[in-house]
């Protein structure tokens, strides 16, 4: 009697034991569960920012690129006119380049830092996204893009304004935004920026212009272009909401040539083209988002029209895409 009590008492202490290693267990699956979903939502909520700032995970280093390097510049030699260049590998700031710290004129490019103080003044209670503004006579800017043709007194969200800048390349939105801040007190939106991010440092701003040359901000390099991009995938300048907000729409943009043209379509590349067509000046400059391998490519060309320039462009995105996927 005493033998078989003893054996039931054993046998369910083992069991009370496998109950509760499983049950143990159990916890810890969902608690990784828990943790995995989380990890992934916020993956997903912020997928454009750098993910060694959202959650830590391990980076793909590539130590060498002077076999890219090399490349780059035999390509340089074969574009009749002056090549600007600037890659970033951003797991180890690893970098290449070729005049980065010539100017040039960045044409629609301007229309990044644009949007990036309008998000600073929302972040600051200046304005709001949800914001109404009626476009007005002095807006309308047919350069580029077709708001001009319908835009006019017709009423848009600074949030809307953002997108279709952004998005299309707009000069009626682009202008409407200068309105707003206008509206406000403040003439020249782009000058905490510039100096937040060390534009403020160009040769042209440094040198003996007047006041007004040094607030124009026409010219830039592809070294401070590259700037502007990494202070949105590090969120070092804005949230990493409105950070998000702005790369989302630079990887919705309507242009297929120049640095996306080659690279595969489940790629998503944040970027922002350049044209001053009449002084035959094109430029494209953004991030690829090589599955654990991002990069930042800036090129500018001056000299030549521009198919050939977008094509030339498209080249070099191709090598150093190529490069990076397979090393």
């Amino acid at each position: 009697m005493v033998k078989k009590s003893y054996i039931l008492f054993l046998l369910i202490g083992i069991g009370g034991f496998l109950f509760g290693f499983f049950l143990s267990r159990s916890n810890d699956k969902n608690t990784l569960f828990t943790q995995e979903n989380t990890i992934t939502e916020t993956r997903s909520k912020f997928d454009l920012l750098n993910k060694s700032i959202i959650d830590g995970i391990g980076k793909h280093y590539i130590i060498n690129f002077s076999p890219l390097r090399d490349k780059l510049e035999k390509d340089q030699k074969k574009f009749d006119g002056t090549v600007y260049l600037y890659f970033n590998y951003l797991n180890n700031s690893s970098w290449i380049g070729i005049n980065e710290r010539k100017e040039f004129p960045g044409a629609s490019l301007i229309k990044v830092p644009i949007s990036m103080a309008t998000l600073k003044a929302i972040e600051e209670g200046k304005l709001s996204l949800d914001q109404k503004y009626v476009i007005q006579e002095g807006d309308i800017d047919s350069g580029f893009g077709t708001l001009y043709k319908t835009g006019l007194n017709k009423e848009f969200t600074i949030s809307k304004l953002i997108e279709i800048m952004l998005t299309q390349s707009d000069n009626t939105a682009r202008s409407a935004l200068y309105s707003v801040f206008k509206n406000i007190g403040e003439e020249e939106p782009l000058n905490d920026i510039y100096s937040a991010l060390g534009w403020e440092l160009l040769p042209s701003i440094m040198g003996n212009e007047t006041e007004q040359q040094k607030i124009s901000y026409n010219n830039i390099t592809v070294k401070a272009l590259s700037n502007m991009f990494l202070a949105l995938y590090n969120s070092t300048y804005l949230s990493t909401e409105h950070s998000q907000f702005l790369l989302e729409h630079l990887s919705n943009t309507d242009v297929t040539g120049g640095i996306p043209k080659y690279i595969p379509n489940d790629i998503k590349i944040a970027h922002k083209f350049g044209i001053l067509d009449e002084k035959n000046i094109f430029s494209d400059c953004g991030i690829v988002y090589v599955p654990n391998r991002d990069y930042l490519l800036c090129v500018g060309l001056e000299g030549k029209n521009k198919d050939t320039s977008e094509e030339f462009i498209a080249n070099i995105s191709k090598d150093v895409y190529d490069y990076v996927v397979n090393n």
